[in-house]
């Protein structure tokens, strides 16, 4: 016991060694001391408040840490190259400042189909700066995301827990705590970060199935489709199947039909509630802005594979459909400015997802064929084609669109361990480097 006890007193030390590090670089380029006040309030109401056992305080205060420990490498990478801590000019500018345009009173600001995520955040600002912990700096908003990162990580655990077991559910989680493309939208002001802990959050209720679980998922299923509309569709396609997946096949046609007419009944009223308050956006367009946007589209995606691929018809929409699931591509480093930090980890990170690919879809199909796991594997599968699908023709190359794909392929990437011995697992990672190395081939020759 002294010996487990002594273990993690070591990792605790380490951990402030490395948090206190790392605030005082983001102080020395620039981060505002009470950030580190936001910092501390967060991390206290996510281990005393959300998670009370000592394994998720554990899962949450690791992704914490490693989130703070990443920021300012992320930050001083930024402003090496555009003077701020984001990319000038980018999604991550604009939300941050529209949020405290807001949050100073300017609600003239709301915009759109982000109006949920803007209040959530512009709310978050009004109480930090109320009790005297805040400003409007934009670390706040990053130390905000990095606690929702920190959420969805624990989420992840508890997950695996109640649908794998111990081992993989904490194997699973330090993944994701780990893995450098969730780490990059971790640190920053994008939506979606804001939007998978209420995803996850959604899963892990329908899996417990409590009396209240519906109440919950009710509220997550509505958060989520103000926060992103379309992540709103996939949380209900996963859910659907799910739920659907344990009923015997004889019931399962009808039960069908009554879970699309009582979801027709329930999404139809809610969309109304949200394009009528102007929390979605529905535009119109004539067939002159409709051209426009065409041209301005393909003049600027016809050196990237992805708009070769669209120009392929409904043979490039099938390529990608395949694509959408390996994406992102490791960046040519040769193509950014001065600091190559952001690009060399979304490499490193790129790569990694590939050497999983085969072991997640092995373990998917040895887990499909399992009682225990086809629940989850079959709605599992089901949001994977749903979201290729959407992502096919739509917003093919933005891999943040498909972030809540990640921890959950990890669940299945961890238990792979437990199904094949050491032989095969090092068989299928020759494999999958020699694939590695065709595709790098390929896209090289493309670009």
């Amino acid at each position: 016991m002294s010996k487990i006890s002594n273990k993690y007193n070591f990792i605790l030390y380490i951990f402030i060694l490395l948090v206190s590090l790392s605030f005082a670089f983001l102080l020395d380029i620039g981060m505002d001391y009470k950030a580190i006040y936001t910092s501390f309030l967060l991390f206290f109401i996510g281990v005393f408040v959300l998670f009370r056992s000592g394994k998720e305080r554990f899962v949450f205060t690791l992704s914490f840490v490693v989130g703070i420990v990443f920021l300012p490498l992320y930050s001083q990478s930024y402003i090496t190259d555009t003077g701020f801590p984001f990319i000038q000019g980018g999604d991550a500018q604009t939300f941050y400042e529209k949020v405290v345009d807001i949050a100073q009173g300017d609600l003239s600001q709301y915009w759109g189909r982000y109006k949920v995520f803007l209040f959530i955040v512009s709310k978050y600002y009004n109480f930090i700066n109320f009790i005297g912990v805040g400003s409007y700096s934009p670390y706040h908003f990053f130390i905000f995301s990095i606690f929702c990162g920190a959420v969805s990580t624990t989420l992840t655990y508890l997950i695996g827990l109640k649908t794998f077991n111990y081992n993989t559910a904490l194997k699973a989680a330090v993944i994701t705590s780990l893995f450098p493309i969730l780490i990059k939208y971790n640190l920053g002001s994008l939506r979606e970060v804001y939007a998978l802990p209420f995803f996850l959050f959604a899963i892990y209720q329908i899996i417990i199935a409590k009396k209240k679980s519906s109440f919950f998922i009710l509220i997550s299923v509505l958060l989520v489709t103000g926060i992103r509309v379309d992540w709103g569709a996939l949380l209900m396609v996963f859910l659907f199947f799910y739920y659907a997946s344990g009923l015997p096949q004889k019931r399962r046609i009808n039960i069908y039909i009554k879970m699309t007419a009582f979801l027709f009944i329930i999404l139809v009223p809610a969309i109304y509630f949200f394009i009528n308050n102007g929390l979605l956006e529905v535009s119109y367009y004539s067939s002159e802005k409709l051209q426009h946007i065409n041209e301005y589209t393909t003049n600027n995606d016809n050196s990237s594979l992805t708009g070769k691929l669209k120009k392929m018809g409904l043979t490039g929409r099938l390529l990608l459909f395949f694509y959408v699931i390996i994406v992102p591509l490791p960046p040519l480093l040769a193509n950014y400015g001065k600091s190559i930090i952001e690009p060399l980890l979304t490499s490193i990170g790129s790569i990694f997802w590939y050497f999983s690919l085969l072991m997640i879809y092995l373990s998917v199909k040895k887990s499909y064929s399992d009682t225990k796991f086809k629940k989850f594997t079959n709605a599992f599968i089901a949001l994977i084609f749903f979201t290729s699908t959407l992502l096919a023709f739509t917003s093919v190359g933005v891999y943040r669109h498909k972030l809540f794909i990640y921890p959950l392929s990890f669940l299945f990437l961890s238990h792979f361990t437990e199904f094949f011995n050491k032989t095969v697992r090092n068989i299928i990672l020759m494999q999958t480097f020699v694939v590695i190395l065709v595709l790098i081939l390929l896209y090289t020759l493309i670009k």
